[in-house]
């Protein structure tokens, strides 16, 4: 009865039929339940007993009960065991299927003479940094698909990032799209913009032509020309959507110029440049996490080595994984008896840089 009372719904009256009907025997009432017995040989009302094993003509192929059963199921199909194969071969397979090479002759001659057991055969193997390596290279095989697939995907979305038809002539105006000296690095930034809109994670942009050796004047005037305008551009459209306290701008080089004049052909004025400087130069970062509107560091007077609030290429790569959500001390790992980490072993956060 159900534990609220009343009646079994019609489903499971039948289902409790069908298991009486099935031999299971029902007491006609009260005090009937201790003499009721099964009166039919329905397999679940029967006690289990352990069969006999059956005899089989190949005693030698079986080594336990099972074995006995298998085969005389085999000899009753006429089908007749595979042969052992041979020690040589079953360790070059074993070795094959769990580490994808083949055995040594050194460990083949101890799995035949039986100094190692199948058992301690694969035991070593799977011990083996071998085993890791195999079943490694499925993980890189699913990583190499996904590879792919992500290169299918940027594939087909590269037409619609392209169209810039949906853009306004105003924004294509402010980045310079339409204009000669700008159009380049415009559309760069412009497409930067979109890449962003699109949740691409990392974005670099690059201008070359800055490596004024000779002729400085007419060239930082050509580049400067071709990038400001994209550049500021870039910024006031990331804040007036909304993006730029998410997304870290960053503008530099690889290195500075020298304050001295490089002259090259004394008699030509245009040979006039600036030489490759590592001890002081300028980057500017703006959005995700650093504080605008602000100048840090300052050169000696002729502007050759910095002078106050130097900052080194570690201190920058520390504050930029800083504002990324990751401290940089914790990505070190001990490799040769030495600390790696993406920042070497120096670099701090650069504070006075953060909102």
């Amino acid at each position: 009865m159900p534990l609220g009372g009343g009646r079994l719904p019609p489903e499971q009256i039948a289902l409790l039929a069908a298991w009486i009907d099935g031999g299971a025997s029902w007491p006609d009432g009260p005090g009937d339940a201790e003499q009721a017995r099964p009166d039919t040989g329905h397999w679940s009302l029967v006690a289990p007993k352990r069969p006999p094993h059956p005899h089989v003509r190949n005693a030698t192929w079986v080594r336990n009960p099972i074995d006995a059963f298998i085969a005389a199921r085999l000899e009753a199909e006429g089908i007749e065991p595979s042969p052992e194969a041979p020690r040589a071969t079953l360790i070059r397979r074993l070795s094959l299927d769990l580490t994808g090479l083949l055995p040594t002759l050194l460990e083949v001659e101890r799995f035949i003479s039986g100094a190692e057991s199948y058992g301690q055969a694969v035991d070593r193997l799977l011990d083996s940094h071998h085993f890791g390596e195999k079943q490694a290279l499925h993980w890189l095989d699913q990583a190499r698909i996904a590879s792919y697939e992500l290169a299918f995907r940027m594939q087909i979305a590269t037409p619609e990032l392209l169209d810039f038809s949906s853009e306004s002539k105003a924004t294509l105006d402010a980045y310079g799209v339409e204009t000669e000296s700008t159009r380049q690095f415009g559309r760069n930034c412009l497409l930067a913009r979109r890449l962003v809109e699109r949740g691409v994670r990392f974005i670099q942009l690059v201008h070359s032509s800055w490596d004024h050796h000779a002729d400085l004047k007419k060239g930082i005037e050509k580049e400067s020309l071709a990038t400001d305008q994209p550049a500021a551009t870039l910024i006031k459209d990331l804040k007036q959507r909304g993006l730029l306290d998410s997304t870290l701008v960053i503008w530099g080089g690889e290195f500075g110029r020298t304050p001295m004049v490089e002259d090259r052909t004394p008699s030509r004025e245009a040979s006039r440049g600036r030489d490759h400087h590592r001890l002081a130069f300028s980057m500017w970062m703006s959005g995700g996490g650093i504080r605008g509107g602000q100048v840090i560091g300052k050169t000696d007077e002729l502007g050759l080595e910095v002078a106050e609030d130097a900052m080194s290429v570690n201190d920058l790569h520390a504050t930029i994984l800083h504002c990324l959500g990751m401290d940089h001390t914790k990505l070190t790992y001990r490799h040769q008896d030495r600390d790696f980490r993406l920042t070497d072993v120096a670099g701090n956060v650069v504070e006075k840089l953060l909102a």
